[in-house]
């Protein structure tokens, strides 16, 4: 009986140990492409409850994010200040390239955030 147990708990916990360490990975979906073409790239996007992204430098001069749906977000720029930002679903942020530009961003609040975004080549 002891034999067939540990034959089992081996392969339990090495699947329970790689699930936890793989859950930072699934905390944050990649950006989904619903259109492009040589102006334009729409994309869908989700940000996990708890998940941070660092920002990439913005490739065109704007941006547009539509949410939606709402949530909390902290904003942490290079020089180390935080910010905390509301957003509600049904609004719109256009982001200009001079803009100034978090380093990275964390959803705080206590559902994931969805969200289109129209960046312009």
């Amino acid at each position: 009986m002891t034999r067939k147990f540990r034959g089992l708990a081996y392969p339990a916990c090495g699947l329970a140990l790689s699930l936890m360490l793989s859950a930072p990975v699934f905390s944050q979906v990649p950006a989904k492409p619903l259109a492009e073409n040589n102006k334009a790239i729409v994309s869908e996007g989700t940000l996990a409850v708890g998940a941070t992204v660092k920002i990439a430098d913005q490739q065109g001069p704007f941006l547009t994010r539509y949410y939606l749906s709402g949530g909390t977000l902290e904003y942490t720029y290079a020089d180390g200040k935080k910010e905390t930002v509301t957003r509600t679903a049904g609004t719109a942020v256009i982001v200009l390239s001079t803009d100034r530009h978090p380093a990275s961003v964390r959803n705080i609040g206590t559902t994931a955030l969805r969200f289109i975004t129209v960046t312009a080549k």
